[in-house]
């Protein structure tokens, strides 16, 4: 059974930032919807509740992704947070160090990034050459494994490999596996 985080994480305003001004842009119904949620463009706090975060996953999937199941539309939230977080400072900085790694470290590089950054904690196991499984270590909302699934898989896919992907929530427990696995480089 999955430990449940004994309080909510924090996730930094670069986060909100790479989503919302980078990755999903908000217009101003938007912005609204985000300000609802917990998070204010107009006054920003240095971090929020990983709660929030979910929150306004959900306003934008309600404005943006209704088309889609809400699971793709959090994994197309995670490729977009990717997109975004590569367009703020920081992430042309790191980002670039780490994505030119190839794909490898770079599975094993960004565990370490979200919880030194966003207050999520998962660990990232090599099942063989070129495959990963990236596990919760606590109990999730369940929108979390998905979202995570579509940063994973993105930012694999920034270093120039076309991963094959999957992720299982637990509905009970809110734990998860993302499965990752690639081709090698021709």
């Amino acid at each position: 059974m999955a430990r449940v985080p004994e309080v909510d994480p924090k996730v930094r305003h670069i986060a909100f930032e790479a989503l919302f001004t980078h990755g999903v842009p908000a217009d101003p119904p938007l912005k609204e919807a985000l300000k609802k949620a917990g998070f204010d463009f107009d006054k920003p706090a240095g971090e929020y509740p990983l709660s929030v975060l979910g929150r306004c996953l959900e306003a934008a999937i309600a404005q943006r992704y209704l088309s889609l199941a809400n699971r793709d539309a959090l994994r197309t939230m995670g490729n977009r947070f990717i997109a975004g977080i590569l367009s703020t400072m920081l992430g042309k900085v790191v980002g670039v160090a780490v994505l030119l790694s190839g794909p490898d470290r770079t599975v094993k590089r960004i565990p370490s990034l979200m919880k030194s950054d966003y207050g999520v904690s998962v660990e990232a196991q090599a099942l063989g050459p070129r495959r990963y499984a990236v596990t919760s270590s606590f109990g999730y909302p369940l929108w979390a494994g998905p979202f995570f699934h579509g940063i994973f898989e993105e930012a694999l896919r920034k270093t120039g490999v076309v991963p094959e992907s999957s992720c299982k929530v637990d509905a009970n427990t809110g734990s998860f596996v993302i499965d990752l696995a690639w081709p090698e480089k021709t």
